[in-house]
């Protein structure tokens, strides 16, 4: 089966803590990472998403090298085709909720750059917020535009830093459906 992402490996110390793994995850399959408060599983997405440099890494998506410290290659954040929630949402303050959607699709058509916006907001039940700033809005609110953001260029891989924290129950299950729905497509 084709590979997804292919980690030959990543080795990354802050102070006394050290990564050092190695993964191979197929397409169409979805890995979890749980463990401890400290265990580096907000590290690990922030170096695959390329928020932070690794210190020694190789890594690639779908047979395109990403990362090799070894040999110098280093692809910036636009050129990985991830999408990342992290935990704190980062929405940028200035910008409204739609303008916070839309803000990787820069070099889409406005009218399709529009189409998807308003799908996303339909789609995560959060269209009356469009023209809101992020500071107005709720922490569920947030973490669903962090959510359309992340997944407006239907990106190949998607990365999330507990996804699911500040939303109820009902609105989860309902989640994780369309997102699993969207993801597919």
């Amino acid at each position: 089966m084709e590979k997804l992402l292919t980690i030959g490996w990543i080795k990354h110390t802050i102070g006394s803590f050290a990564l050092d793994y190695k993964w191979n995850i197929p397409n169409g399959e979805t890995l979890a990472l749980f463990g401890p408060s400290g265990s580096g599983k907000s590290l690990t997405l922030n170096l695959l998403s390329g928020f932070i440099i690794p210190q020694n890494a190789h890594f690639e998506i779908d047979g395109k090298l990403v990362v090799d410290t070894s040999r110098g290659v280093y692809q910036p954040i636009d050129k990985r085709d991830i999408g990342y929630v992290p935990q704190e949402y980062n929405l940028f303050p200035h910008l409204s909720v739609g303008k916070n959607v839309a803000y990787g699709l820069f070099n889409w058509a406005d009218e399709r750059k529009e189409s998807r916006v308003s799908e996303l907001l339909h789609w995560l039940e959060i269209e009356d917020l469009s023209h809101r700033s992020p500071e107005t809005l709720s922490a569920g609110q947030k973490q669903r535009v962090a959510f359309a953001r992340a997944i407006a260029r239907k990106p190949r891989l998607l990365l999330l830093d507990e996804p699911f924290a500040n939303l109820d129950e009902a609105l989860r299950t309902v989640l994780r459906q369309k997102l699993r729905e969207e993801i597919i497509e």
